[in-house]
C-alpha cells in the first residue's frame, strides 16, 4: 500500500513539473522570446524526456508539454501540461 502511495506521489510531482514547464514556456513566448529559448526553459523544468508543442495563432501562444512516467507497480502513465497566453 505504501509503495502505491509513493508511486502516485511521483506522478503528482511529474504533473506539477510539466505544468510549470508549460507556464514558463508560454511566458517566454509572450515576452517575445524565440521558440528555442522557450524550449530551453521547458527542458530545464520538465527534463529532456518531455515532448513540447508550441503554436501561435490569433495573438495567443499555446504550449503543450507531455511526459511519460514509468512506475514499477502501475506501469507507464502520461502526464500533460498546457498553457496559453496573449502575445504582446
Amino acid at each position: 500500500m505504501l509503495s502505491l502511495a509513493l508511486c502516485f506521489g511521483v506522478v503528482g510531482i511529474q504533473q506539477i513539473q510539466v505544468q510549470q514547464a508549460a507556464g514558463a514556456m508560454a511566458r517566454e513566448l509572450a515576452r517575445g522570446e524565440d521558440d528555442a529559448t522557450a524550449r530551453a526553459s521547458g527542458v530545464r523544468l520538465a527534463g529532456n524526456q518531455a515532448r513540447f508543442s508550441l503554436s501561435t495563432s490569433n495573438g495567443y501562444s499555446q504550449v503543450h508539454v507531455s511526459k511519460t512516467v514509468r512506475l514499477p507497480i502501475v506501469g507507464s502513465l502520461q502526464v500533460h501540461g498546457q498553457a496559453s497566453v496573449a502575445v504582446e
